[in-house]
């Protein structure tokens, strides 16, 4: 299939081409080029390709979302792999086109048991949302700072278990949250380097200097900033004070106007970077829809307002989509929409070592494509160079 995306501003993101022509061909990003204003733009474009006039829109990779734990009433935990080709078929509209798995690891039986059936999803049809690999968010995360997470699944790092996960799963376990300051964190950590797994940050009351040791000793990621985490005080500046001078980490933010104040996702950009902020949902089954009572795995939710808690006020994750916190990075937090799309692609690509194949428009990636209207809202996606309907 071949096709010819005509007229648009082309968002790559590292540049802006005010009025561009992306070419496709066998799934691949062959040709992206400025038009050439004193020749037709059809003159440009070779008789084989199908030209789809974008004038007026705006052109950018694919989202990736790291983590993210369902939607569309579809939870990971609980759900697949039955429901995966639903969620799947869904996801498009959120302008994802590639994503982690992320679970909770609930008792080691349990959690080998659902491993096992969540690799089978690693052979999909290549017009789908990609599933690029699992999030593992625990069990090894510290008991003051679980967030919804259930006391009873958390424990002491253990260099065994973690290798049967690695086992059950085929190797598919790309990421794993971990709190540093739990006995044994420094061996599995260093085991999972070796196995060039992606070692998080979250739930963690670590200290300061704790957490800059972390950094130092193979944590390059952060999960969800300032939930779930020690805060800043100006005697002990906790894990918050590390992250804020920590410029060779990357650092998962939720917008949503209820994990994290706009001012707060203004400073940890203007400390660590653009190019250091990881955009991600944290979404629960209730993404996407409306107020109601869902399930956090074994706990009843409430969404009221777009906020999502247990019936405590404990915050269960969020009900955001990706084109929603692309929205509201650019029209609450005030960054520009070519920041905004570089958290929400190339940056969440490099975190995880994705990178070489998408995460922007260049020739020879991946043509995953969204296509929005000058407000932010979604058109179409491409993915592997076909059409996919948005609605």
């Amino acid at each position: 299939m071949k096709l010819a995306l005509s007229g648009g501003k082309i968002i790559t993101p590292f540049e802006i081409i005010q009025e561009g022509v992306i070419l496709i061909e066998n799934s691949i990003i062959k040709e992206i080029k400025r038009i050439d204003k004193t020749d037709k733009r059809e003159t440009q474009i070779p008789e084989e390709f199908e030209i789809i006039d974008v004038q007026g829109k705006i052109i950018c990779p694919g989202f990736v979302d790291i983590h993210c734990h369902g939607g569309n009433g579809i939870s990971f935990n609980l759900d697949l792999p039955d429901k995966f080709l639903d969620y799947s078929e869904w996801l498009p509209s959120t302008g994802v086109t590639s994503f982690f798995i992320t679970i909770v690891p609930t008792t080691l039986k349990e959690t080998i048991k659902k491993l096992k059936e969540i690799a089978k999803l690693f052979e999909f049809s290549d017009y789908l949302p990609e599933p690029l690999g699992i999030h593992l968010e625990g069990p090894f995360l510290n008991p003051n700072r679980s967030g919804a997470i259930d006391l009873n699944w958390l424990r002491k790092p253990n260099l065994n278990e973690t290798s049967s996960y690695l086992s059950a799963s085929k190797n598919k376990i790309k990421m794993i949250t971990i709190a540093p300051e739990l006995e044994g964190s420094k061996e599995v950590v260093d085991f999972l380097k070796r196995n060039n797994i992606t070692v998080s940050l979250g739930h963690t009351d670590a200290t300061y200097e704790q957490t800059i040791n972390a950094f130092k000793n193979g944590y390059s990621h952060v999960s969800h900033c300032f939930n779930a985490m020690r805060g800043f005080h100006h005697r002990e500046p906790g894990v918050v004070g590390a992250i804020l001078q920590s410029k060779e980490v990357y650092t998962e933010i939720i917008c949503d106007s209820v994990h994290v104040h706009p001012s707060a996702i203004k400073m940890l950009i203007n400390n660590i970077g653009v190019e250091n902020v990881v955009l991600i949902t944290d979404s629960n089954m209730a993404a996407g829809l409306g107020d109601g009572k869902y399930k956090f795995l074994d706990r009843d939710i409430i969404v009221k307002n777009k906020k999502a808690t247990f019936k405590d006020g404990t915050i269960a994750g969020s009900v955001v989509t990706m084109i929603e916190a692309l929205r509201n990075m650019v029209k609450i937090v005030g960054v520009s929409t070519q920041d905004a799309i570089k958290m929400a692609t190339i940056n969440s690509a490099k975190s995880v070592n994705f990178d070489k194949i998408l995460g922007s428009l260049e020739v020879g990636k991946k043509a995953d494509i969204v296509v929005m209207d000058k407000y932010l809202n979604l058109i179409f996606v491409i993915k592997n160079g076909k059409i996919i309907k948005s609605g």
